[in-house]
């Protein structure tokens, strides 16, 4: 079994590097070598459950499915090119499934870790390099009342989002955290991107929510640690400060 894992990570790298080089080179990522990885993986797989490896998939396959689906979430909302969902689809239907723990979902969160924050801190720093060059960068009008606004909008609605889910499965919240913290950025995202979530219809029948959920016990209004302002200011700070050339 280890040698056909080792031939699948293998396969992930070289498909991972080449199809690197020819984004890199031509912008593009290859459909044939896409399907040419999926056929190969099919074959490694299938050669793994005649070698025991069944009691493996069951979380492998509900940890890619959840993964598969963010990404073609943001190819669906112009965050990602195809190529680049489709890339990462294989290359994490490359992965052995005896390398992911079992009974947790977090692995369909912690790929995007490895990838949105170092491009981060890349952005980061090419915004840093282009100011010491003294380069020319985008002015836009910024309004605190605007944003205050719109803050506050995503916090009443993620509270309600988080209470609701909370309330119906407070196990599962707990169990899958990295998951579900995943989820409320996602829904932070959707209310502060589509303008419908802005309307004051659909704000009030968010803050509706909280209400029953506070008269029902299952709510209660406190602040969160210090900390997590000075996080919030921090990531607020660096995307503005990013946003100026990139």
């Amino acid at each position: 079994m280890i040698y056909i894992e080792a031939i699948m990570l293998a396969c992930l790298l070289f498909f991972g590097g080449y199809c690197t080089i020819t984004d890199l080179r031509r912008g593009i990522v290859p459909n044939k070598l896409i399907v040419y990885g999926l056929l190969g993986g099919i074959v490694l797989h299938i050669v793994l459950l005649f070698c025991g490896a069944a009691p493996y998939y069951p979380y492998w396959l509900l940890n890619m499915a959840i993964a598969d689906v963010i990404a073609l979430g943001m190819y669906m909302g112009k965050m990602w090119a195809a190529g680049d969902a489709k890339l990462f689809m294989l290359l994490y239907f490359l992965i052995p499934p005896r390398l992911l723990d079992s009974d947790t979902l977090s692995h369909s969160i912690v790929p995007y870790i490895f990838i949105f924050v170092p491009a981060l801190l890349w952005m980061a720093g090419d915004s840093l390099v282009r100011i010491i060059r003294k380069e020319a960068w985008k002015r836009e009008r910024f309004s605190f009342k605007s944003f205050f606004s719109s803050f506050l909008c995503i916090v009443i609605e993620t509270t309600a989002f988080h209470g609701i889910w909370t309330w119906l499965f407070p196990e599962l919240i707990e169990r899958q955290a990295l998951l579900f913290a995943a989820l409320m950025l996602v829904y932070a995202y959707i209310c502060g991107t589509f303008s419908v979530m802005k309307r004051w219809y659909v704000v009030a029948a968010h803050g509706l929510v909280i209400v029953v959920l506070w008269i029902c016990n299952q709510w209660s209004f406190s602040l969160p640690p210090w900390t997590t302002y000075l996080i919030m200011a921090t990531v607020l700070i660096l995307q503005r400060f990013c946003s100026m050339y990139n």
